[in-house]
């Protein structure tokens, strides 16, 4: 992934059976995926137009692991605006996934790593490695509602 100066603008969208959608306005016209899974439990999917790069859909379909916290998210201090761009498609498998539910924002941890980098992009925060690699993403939403959905559909996947 790489960073971009321009911030894209995403809408969370509430759909029966996803945890947490969000998706931009604009229509994507060559699609292109790509998807990070723990087994068989956890999948955090990015849709991306493969000229531009630009991510257009953002989709945690299941997460086994996930905790609601007390407190509200706050986006770090030391941040870039802008947005990233995704450069591959394909599927990486992650030893860590993990999902943390705040009052105003749901935070998907995909990797151990530090992270160096942080971007902020209206409502999504994004965390990656030096090299670029993604650590996190995080939907902030005031309203709450996004939480309580990915939190609702989250608990309703338990076995």
């Amino acid at each position: 992934m790489r960073f971009t100066n321009n911030a894209t603008d995403r809408i969370v969208k509430k759909i029966d059976y996803i945890p947490l959608q969000l998706r931009t306005d604009a229509e994507c016209q060559a699609t292109e995926y790509y998807t990070i899974r723990k087994g068989d439990c956890s999948l955090l999917e990015l849709a991306f137009d493969s000229e531009t790069a630009t991510i257009h859909r953002i989709t945690l379909l299941i997460c086994e692991e996930y905790r609601k916290l007390a407190d509200p998210y706050r986006t770090p201090a030391n941040h870039k605006n802008g947005d990233v761009l995704a450069e591959a498609h394909g599927e990486t498998d992650s030893s860590v996934f993990y999902c943390e539910i705040y009052p105003n924002a749901v935070k998907v941890v995909v990797s151990d790593a530090y992270p160096c980098v942080c971007i902020a992009s209206d409502n999504t925060v994004w965390e990656l490695t030096e090299q670029g690699a993604l650590v996190s993403v995080c939907v902030v939403d005031p309203t709450g509602e996004a939480s309580e959905h990915c939190f609702k559909e989250l608990e309703a996947n338990r076995g």
